[in-house]
Order: C-alpha cells, then structure tokens, then sequence
C-alpha cells in the first residue's frame, strides 16, 4: 500500500491541477491544445520505440541491450509524466497509470541480473499494465479526434 500512495498523491494533484490549466474551447481543443505543448505525439512515440527496443533485446537475448532500452524507457515515461495533468481527467488518470507502470517497469527491468530473474517478471506484469492504461488514453484521444 505504501508503494501506491505516492502514485494516488500524484495523479490527485494532476486532476485538481486540470481545472486551473487555462486552455479554451471545448473539452476536444482544450486537449488538442495541452497536447501540442506538451509535445504528447513526440514523447509517446519515444515510450513506444523503447517498448519496443526492450523487445527486440529481450528476443535476442541480449541484457545489454535490454537494460540500456529499459534506462531509455525510465527516462522517457519520466518526461512523459511530468508534461501532466491534461485537460481531461480521464486521459490524465490513463496517461499517469501507463507512465508510472513504464517508469516502474523499467526499474524492474534496469536491476535484473538476468531473463529469469525475478525483475524480468515484474516487468513483464507491469509493463502489460502500462500498456492496458497507455490503450485507454489512445482510446480517449481517438474519440476526441486528436489520436
């Protein structure tokens, strides 16, 4: 319960901080607005590519690899949150899940000695997580035209 009451804190401050955020228009231009700042397509699309690295790494075997993937995905999640909260409470509870599970994700994946170890199971839950909540946003966007 300890670990979870950080993330809790945060995404609370996030959505209390969306009413004060000063975008204008409808709820579709108030995100369109926010995601253009916060260069939304640019960051996702690095969260994305590392996903993908840690895969390719993972596949061919190579912890080298993987773990320099994993610290790229920390990094990336890391600036991907902190361009929070949205307009949108909704997007910005999916946006901080996926975000906090990838940076946690990568934690687990960063201190695995090994495939078998522990920290490459906890990655693979968490990570799953991730991209669960990561889906519901794109959703989000999608509705509202700007996914």
């Amino acid at each position: 319960m300890r670990r979870t009451l950080p993330a809790v804190v945060l995404v609370l401050v996030a959505v209390v901080l969306a009413g004060c955020s000063g975008y204008s228009g409808g709820e579709a231009r108030q995100v369109a607005q926010w995601a253009s700042g916060a260069q939304l397509a640019t960051n996702d699309g690095y969260v994305v590519a590392d996903l993908a690295d840690i895969s390719r790494g993972i596949s061919a075997g190579d912890l080298g690899a993987t773990h320099t993937a994993c610290d790229g995905l920390a990094s990336d999640a890391a600036t991907a949150y902190g361009e929070l909260p949205t307009p949108l409470a909704a997007l910005t509870d999916d946006l901080a899940t996926a975000y906090l599970d990838d940076t946690r994700a990568a934690q687990d994946c960063t201190s695995a000695g090994s495939f078998a170890a522990p920290g490459f199971r906890r990655y693979r839950a968490t990570v799953a997580r991730g991209i669960r909540a990561f889906d519901a946003a794109q959703r989000i966007l999608r509705r509202l035209g700007d996914g």
